[in-house]
């Protein structure tokens, strides 16, 4: 609870340097005003392309120009904004869409599943929150509570910090 108010982020802290990939080699990257894998510039103009997805589409272990989203801009020379979020099943992703998507209206919404384990949606489908989401209309105006959200998951994250230095 944040202010009297609860709050479920579905990405991370905003403008912020992220470690994302420890395979073989460190993947850092910088995320956008919403904790999304995107430049801030490429909120600014009109989208042609947004990407719905778990961690491929995220972009984990490559460097940007070589994800999805990299690949897309430099082919189609399109507006492409990532909204790809690792861990995310199709529940979360439809949750991202709409509290993040639904007022760019781009031209094409491309929804990358992965029936390997996008499927494994399970514990969010048995929590009630998340299932707000099959509503029509449900939402937490995250676009609009990015200051919430930072203070949330730095708060949380320092106390997960703390809870292994005490181990």
């Amino acid at each position: 609870k944040i202010n009297n108010s609860n709050i479920f982020p579905l990405s991370s802290i905003s403008n912020s340097d992220t470690i994302f990939c420890n395979e073989k080699k460190r993947r850092f990257y910088k995320s956008d005003k919403f904790g999304f894998n995107n430049n801030n510039e490429d909120w600014k103009n009109e989208i042609d392309i947004v990407l719905i997805g778990d961690s491929f589409v995220h972009g984990s272990c490559v460097k940007n120009e070589n994800n999805i989203a990299g690949r897309l801009k430099k082919l189609t020379e399109k507006k492409v904004l990532n909204l790809g979020f690792s861990g995310s099943g199709p529940l979360i992703e439809l949750a991202i869409l709409r509290e993040y998507a639904s007022n760019i209206k781009p031209k094409i919404l491309l929804w990358i599943y992965y029936e390997g384990n996008d499927q494994n949606d399970d514990n969010h489908l048995r929590d009630t929150f998340y299932t707000n989401y099959l509503k029509r209309n449900f939402s937490q105006n995250l676009i609009n509570r990015q200051k919430e959200i930072d203070e949330f998951l730095i708060n949380w994250v320092t106390k997960k910090s703390d809870d292994i230095k005490d181990i």
